[in-house]
């Protein structure tokens, strides 16, 4: 009976090492890391700060790795983004980062300095049997919401392709909930073992869900923080991994530790997979779609009853009225300047610099030159009255113009490339497509000040400003005139009417909440004003009286979009993705629905036809019923 008893009990020693063995193997020991985020090199001390974080993590030789889930810089400058990527390669252990909608939204290089600086906006690793997978939410130069790109969604698919056992931290910038098409990510994440989302774009110490997926955000680094208006000391995340929690505490300047809160490991998925339909009909008449699955930045043209996108990633696609291909030309390199067309070309710029011309029915390229600096705005033609002599005549005295990201407009001729003039008066990142007017442009620049200059020759002729803030300067609307005022819309929801000729403002108007989103009537009477809270508003031109206000209910919409008129009628796409009109009796019409993606600048590409692109590179071409 004894040994019997000895066997059973050795039996359950050897079960219970086994047991053991196994449950070391499935739940890694603990460990802990660094979560930083919002940063935000660029405003005051926060380079000390986060150097001095620097310091703090070499002396910890319990963290492992550091994750910084964005908003790095203020701005997204490349020398602010050079400044950060300084201090984090002071730290001894390995440093994963996101940006933030901060990186993105007023690059001068149009994201291309933080690629450059960073080399990728997402990651993938491993470590103790968890994958570590970090995303980017932020949107270039296109607001501070958050949207996730099909080429993430894509690269996301086949990461999570690659182990479907593994257990998942997830790093983004915005919280899902402030991400558009944030049901996507969690979508994905169903049938995985998520232990939590880490997020920043808050400001504070915050646990929430979303779609029944774990989230926690972080504090940003910075000892005043503006968002909450609050001196707080500076400080960071220290993450704790143990076999069945995850746990978070705040680390001040004097190393002590304050837990803030923790979820539990062995968290059973209860993610509620979202319905995510991509279109919907409402009123309008469809004629063709097309998905490119691409993110598009540039604003879409018509030329010659044709349509014309740039992806991001610098490839031009052209299609004729029925949807059949007539072009697809490699740039290469990341295009978010509008094309422009001219003659028989359409003329594309990069942010490498690179300029060129290619037909636009064969897409085979004319020409093409490198200016030396990014290619920013979008790209206008005129007809060319100045006084330069050409070496090769133009059959027509076409030219073109274009801004960069450092402040220059510049002007060739359309046929040989030949400089006719180069204005360097902007000191900031021209983003708008300008407007030519009576031999005049008139463009804003992220210098705080709307320019005019004269197309003869580039002399600049007045500049303007009634706000010299950054962040409310005249650089993303394309100014309108009826011949006799500009109108601009900023980003402090101002409306300025300013003498053509003077650079006088005549009058200035906040009350529409208008964000850098403005047209014209026909009879270049009425301006058509999209708010950026659930109105639109039709405004006397002469003076900026209210004419008609009409119901949108959109929602929250800072999203800049040109609303236009055709024989009455006003269209115009939204931050929520659908193309509304209004009619002659000022009834609003959702004309469909594209996804849950920003929609760029309607293009008419002929009498009644319309094309409707989103970020996501879906395209719309439709008429109204």
């Amino acid at each position: 009976m004894r040994s019997e008893k000895l066997k059973k009990i050795r039996s359950v020693k050897i079960i219970a090492f086994f047991l053991l063995l196994t449950y070391n193997i499935c739940f890694s020991q603990e460990f802990r890391f660094a979560w930083i985020t919002d940063t935000h090199i660029g405003t005051p001390s926060a380079d000390e700060i986060l150097s001095s974080i620097a310091k703090q993590i070499n002396k910890n030789p319990k963290l492992k790795f550091v994750v910084h889930t964005g908003d790095i810089t203020e701005k997204g400058l490349t020398s602010e983004l050079r400044i950060a990527k300084n201090i984090l390669n002071e730290m001894k252990i390995k440093t994963y980062v996101v940006p933030g909608n901060h990186d993105l939204k007023w690059s001068e290089t149009g994201g291309k300095s933080y690629f450059d600086i960073f080399g990728d906006d997402k990651f993938y690793f491993e470590y103790e049997n968890i994958a570590f997978i970090g995303i980017n939410s932020g949107i270039i130069w296109k607001g501070g919401g958050g949207h996730i790109t099909p080429e993430t969604i894509e690269w996301l698919k086949k990461i999570l392709s690659l182990n479907k056992e593994k257990e998942i931290l997830l790093f983004v910038h915005h919280p899902l909930n402030d991400i558009d098409n944030g049901y996507v990510i969690s979508n994905l994440l169903a049938d995985r073992k998520i232990i939590a989302a880490l997020v920043g774009h808050g400001h504070k110490n915050q646990l929430s869900e979303f779609n029944g997926l774990q989230q926690a955000m972080s504090r940003s680094t910075l000892s005043y923080d503006k968002t909450i208006k609050k001196e707080k000391g500076y400080g960071f995340t220290i993450v704790e991994i143990n076999a069945d929690s995850i746990k978070f505490f705040e680390c001040d300047s004097t190393n002590s530790l304050k837990f803030w809160g923790g979820f539990n490991r062995v968290f059973k998925n209860k993610i509620a997979v979202v319905d995510s339909l991509s279109f919907i009909n409402y009123s309008a008449k469809i004629i063709w779609e097309k998905d490119l699955n691409s993110t598009i930045v540039a604003h879409p043209i018509a030329y010659k009853n044709n349509l014309y996108v740039a992806s991001y990633q610098g490839i031009i696609y052209g299609f004729d009225s029925y949807g059949n291909k007539l072009l697809e030309f490699d740039s290469g390199g990341k295009v978010v300047s509008s094309p422009g067309g001219a003659d028989e070309y359409v003329v594309v710029g990069n942010l490498d610099g690179d300029l060129y011309t290619v037909n636009y029915e064969t897409g085979m390229p004319q020409q093409t030159m490198s200016v030396g600096e990014p290619l920013t705005s979008g790209i206008i033609s005129f007809k060319y009255q100045g006084s330069v002599e050409l070496m090769i005549p133009s059959p027509t005295n076409m030219a073109i113009a274009v801004g960069t990201s450092y402040g220059k407009m510049l002007c060739y001729d359309l046929h040989s490339f030949q400089p006719l003039w180069e204005n360097s008066n902007a000191k900031g990142l021209i983003e708008t497509t300008p407007t030519f007017l009576n031999n005049r442009i008139i463009y804003g620049s992220w210098d705080n000040y709307l320019y005019m200059i004269d197309a003869r020759n580039g002399l600049m002729i007045w500049r303007w400003t009634e706000n010299k803030n950054f962040y409310y300067s005249p650089a993303v609307c394309k100014p309108i005139s009826d011949g006799k005022f500009i109108y601009i819309a900023t980003p402090d929801n101002f409306i300025s009417a300013i003498d053509f000729n003077l650079a006088r403002t005549v009058w200035r108007n906040n009350e529409y909440l208008a964000y850098e989103s403005i047209g014209m009537d026909a009879k270049k009477e009425t301006l058509l004003i999209k708010s950026k809270e659930n109105k639109f508003f039709y405004v006397n031109s002469k003076n900026g009286s209210i004419k008609k206000e009409v119901d949108i209910n959109q929602g929250l919409d800072v999203n800049p979009n040109i609303p236009i008129e055709y024989n009455g009628e006003v269209i115009f796409g939204s931050q929520n993705g659908i193309v509304y009109s209004i009619n002659k009796n000022y009834k609003v019409e959702k004309l469909f629905f594209m996804g849950n993606a920003r929609i760029l600048n309607i293009a008419q590409l002929f009498e009644g036809v319309f094309a409707a692109v989103n970020m996501d590179g879906k395209i719309v071409v439709f008429s109204l019923k």
